[in-house]
């Protein structure tokens, strides 16, 4: 029981790390300057495409302990990033600046 909560309480920490970060900086790849409401509705749009994969990956899975729970989480927003990632450079963009 102790560990089921400390896992949640683990995986809920790191979802507040990736919430209070900067927002990436996207530019176009061919160095013309992004549009503010085009770029907008681009990034929109590719949230939506990595949350409508995590959805269709089946969501929540229990893990059986802490580290499960935390390299479960740190492949989620890996796979999460890399989705936003293509969606972008599908339209055109390159991420400027990685959040650290």
């Amino acid at each position: 029981m102790h560990i089921r909560l400390i896992a949640a309480l683990a995986v809920l920490t790191l979802a507040g790390c990736n919430s209070a970060q900067k927002p990436d900086l996207w530019l176009k790849a061919d160095g013309r300057p992004t549009a503010g409401q085009q770029a907008d509705l681009d990034k929109t749009a590719c949230n939506g495409e990595a949350s409508k994969a995590r959805l269709a990956g089946g969501g929540y899975r229990p893990v059986g302990d802490v580290f499960g729970a935390l390299d479960a989480e740190v492949e989620r927003v890996k796979a999460e990033r890399s989705i936003i990632d293509g969606c972008m450079a599908g339209k055109g963009y390159v991420r400027a600046a990685a959040n650290g």
